[in-house]
């Protein structure tokens, strides 16, 4: 997978973020106003659906996890 690609997506997701923590702000005087949340939250979909994923590729995510009491 390709590295540019899973910092686009975590570009987006931090996009997101900051877009539910507000969508506009004022500052000095200025409002200033965020993307539009569906077409970033487009965006995140097509990459998922890609197999994008936010974790390292070369990593397999944990299936089973086995413990011992005694």
């Amino acid at each position: 997978m390709s590295d540019w690609k899973r910092e686009r997506l975590k570009a987006y997701v931090e996009a997101e973020r900051m877009i539910l923590c507000g969508q506009s702000y004022t500052l000095e005087g200025r409002t200033l106003t965020r993307a539009d949340l569906a077409t970033v939250r487009a965006v995140i979909d097509d990459l998922l659906a890609d197999g994008v994923t936010l974790e390292d590729g070369d990593r397999q995510p944990r299936r089973w996890l086995r413990a011992v009491f005694e």
